[in-house]
């Protein structure tokens, strides 16, 4: 986040577990290793950071870009690291000892994304410059140029079985891609503004894209027709990641939240407040009810109060009901 930490959340009721502090300035972009013991993180420090998933402590510094670091990904058998940055490289990193390995060039301008192939054999990556570039990730040598966006491309991603890719850019459209041998194959148009993230499902079968217009998309990804549009963020939403299951979706935005969709039914079963001062609330529920609230954040949250006989809903400031109960005693209110 703009604060300079990277925060972990228990998936299950999401409420805040461990705060990686370290980096200077905000970070923007954190990836897990295959096995989930490590994670990393990139940002405006121009920096990657690894830390120890379990506990949070900190174990590598990856120093080598010359701007920000906008995306870092580890590859699929977790022995290396791969970071896009500002000053228009994408680099790759051994992940044991943080030793840097290869640096590959070409993008003209920054590069904003990077992916491995599912087999690590591969990375992509997607630029200011419109493009998307695959590479050979064991030598660095160039293999394809995809050219077809009009404006900065800010995500790609690869399909789980490596035979498609799929990219989002300031143009509004999200583009598959033939991954072999670079061919485009759809567009799908439908966001008003930039897109900023896309994702595919683990089965392949379904796309996820997010964007400027406040929404988080999803597309039936062999025939590019639209299936959900999931309303609620106040303002663009940045990113988007399916579950390893597959049944949900998390989005996160500019208005502070962490969202929680239901893939299925489109319905938002979780939401994650980040309030002023680090302070946080986890509302959960069709209803979302308010589940979590760290100790000052009733400063911060109004309560919508419910008329039992006629349903009508009052908000009243927080010092209403003075600072926030324990989810045990919430009983009918709601935070707001």
């Amino acid at each position: 986040g703009d604060d300079g930490t990277v925060r972990l959340w228990n998936a299950q009721n999401g409420e805040p577990s461990l705060v990686l502090e370290g980096h200077r300035g905000s970070v923007l972009s954190c990836a897990f290793s295959p096995d989930g013991s490590r994670l990393a993180s990139a940002g405006d420090n121009r920096t990657v950071r690894l830390w120890n998933a379990k506990n949070g402590e900190p174990s590598l510094v990856l120093d080598g870009h010359r701007g920000s670091v906008g995306s870092c990904a580890f590859s699929p058998d977790g022995s290396r690291i791969a970071s896009a940055g500002d000053d228009g490289t994408v680099r790759l990193w051994n992940a044991q000892n943080g030793e840097p390995s290869l640096v590959l060039e070409g993008h003209q301008g920054s590069v904003r994304s990077c992916a491995f192939f599912p087999d690590g054999s591969r990375i992509a990556s997607a630029g200011d410059d419109g493009t998307v570039r695959l590479w050979n990730a064991h030598n660095g040598e160039p293999s394809l140029v995809l050219d077809g966006h009009r404006g900065y491309v800010w995500s790609c991603a690869f399909s789980p079985d490596g035979s498609r890719l799929a990219s989002a850019g300031s143009d509004g459209t999200v583009r598959l891609w033939n991954a072999k041998n670079g061919e485009p194959s759809l567009v799908l148009d439908g966001h008003r503004g930039y897109v900023f993230s896309c994702a595919f499902s683990p089965d392949g079968s379904r796309l996820a894209s997010a964007g400027e217009d406040g929404t988080v998309r999803l597309w039936n990804a062999q025939n590019g027709e639209p299936s959900l549009v999931l309303e609620g963020h106040r303002g663009s939403v940045f990113s988007c990641a399916f579950s390893p299951d597959g049944s949900r979706l998390a989005s996160a935005g500019d208005d502070g939240t962490v969202r929680l969709w239901d893939v299925r039914s489109g319905q938002e079963i979780k939401r994650i407040q980040l309030l002023p001062g680090g302070e946080v609330a986890v509302f959960f529920g069709p209803d979302l009810e308010l589940s979590y609230a760290s100790p000052g954040a009733w400063r911060w949250l109004g309560w919508l109060v419910p008329d039992p006989e006629t349903g009508v809903i009052t908000r009243y400031p927080a010092e209403t009901f003075g600072p926030l109960p324990g989810p045990d005693v919430l009983g009918g209110f709601r935070a707001g």
